[in-house]
């Protein structure tokens, strides 16, 4: 390092020397720009491009650094939202036996109080919590305050959510799909949009996605997902009625439509089929996650096409 500062600050000292030349007129200088042969010159030139790579070099890390702060920035923006606010009320359903509509009723009396507080989601108070259960159900909650906070915080959402599915029987294990949109039959988008709005994806987003998952040399499917959050609690009506009307079922798209709108984001999903319950085949029906080789062909080719898009100018 200490030598390309060196060389930085000789080329810095020899640009400036000519410059002066050039612009102040004097004799000595200027004939001296003259008369130099084209070997200092070309000496010079070779510095110069070692420069210009260097500070190329430097630019490119900046604009990475630009990229990784932007979404540093986002995913603090999606953490100090309620966007998980699904995953609370699974929460409820779970500890609490409560039933899904009930338990999204005090989730949303919890988060309307702490939006009108001014509270961010990691900030989220169990006081508020209890109440909102106290005047729903006329009952305190077994859940922590440490355990809402990490129910609404949307990467842990996103380890954690997954559900069996797969509509379309051409979708196999290892195939890539490209959402266009989401049929809402999760509990989030409801306090973002009213139930006639459409869960829909950024149109040159889905097509820039689209295009490179189609090069990524994983088969590649288009269309309409269905959203749910209750997938181990839904039975096969799910697959009955969606049957020819969507490619898959999965946790989150839908929502993330929604409030993507709302926020005025633009979005998109990528997804990877990890089992398609509507098949024979014991190993396509059963959920194995990463552990499948298909299904890790499929993530890191999905991964790829993902970067892609976002990196592209």
């Amino acid at each position: 390092m200490a030598a390309v500062l060196a060389d930085a600050r000789q080329i810095a000292l020899d640009v400036t020397g000519v410059t002066r030349g050039l612009v102040e007129g004097r004799g000595e200088e200027q004939s001296q720009l003259i008369v130099v042969p084209h070997e200092p010159f070309g000496q010079l030139e070779q510095r110069l491009l070692v420069w210009f790579s260097i500070v190329s070099g430097f630019t490119m890390l900046l604009g990475v650094d630009s990229l990784i702060r932007s979404h540093v920035r986002k995913l603090a923006r999606a953490r100090s939202g309620y966007s998980a606010a699904t995953e609370l009320a699974n929460e409820l359903v779970r500890r609490d036996g409560l039933d899904y509509r009930t338990a999204h009723d005090v989730v949303q009396t919890f988060i309307l109080e702490s939006v009108r507080q001014g509270l961010p989601s990691h900030e989220a108070k169990i006081e508020i919590l209890q109440s909102a259960a106290q005047e729903v159900v006329g009952k305190e909650l077994s859940i922590s305050e440490e355990q809402v906070r990490q129910a609404l915080d949307p990467v842990h959402f996103v380890k954690v959510t997954n559900c069996r599915g797969g509509v379309a029987p051409e979708v196999e294990v290892g195939h890539l799909i490209v959402a266009t949109g989401g049929v809402r039959g999760e509990g989030t988008s409801r306090y973002y949009a009213p139930a006639g709005f459409p869960a829909l994806f950024d149109v040159l987003l889905t097509t820039r996605l689209w295009r490179a998952s189609s090069d990524s040399g994983v088969p590649s499917h288009l269309g309409v997902v269905f959203t749910t959050d209750a997938g181990y609690r839904q039975g096969p009506e799910i697959y009955e009625e969606c049957a020819g009307l969507v490619v898959g079922v999965e946790s989150e798209c839908a929502a993330a439509a929604v409030v993507g709108a709302r926020l005025g984001l633009e979005m998109g999903a990528l997804l990877f089929c990890t089992d398609n319950v509507t098949h024979h085949r014991e190993e396509d029906r059963s959920y194995r996650g990463l552990r499948d080789d298909r299904v890790r062909r499929a993530f890191d080719a999905g991964l790829a096409a993902a970067v892609q898009v976002l990196t592209e100018p």
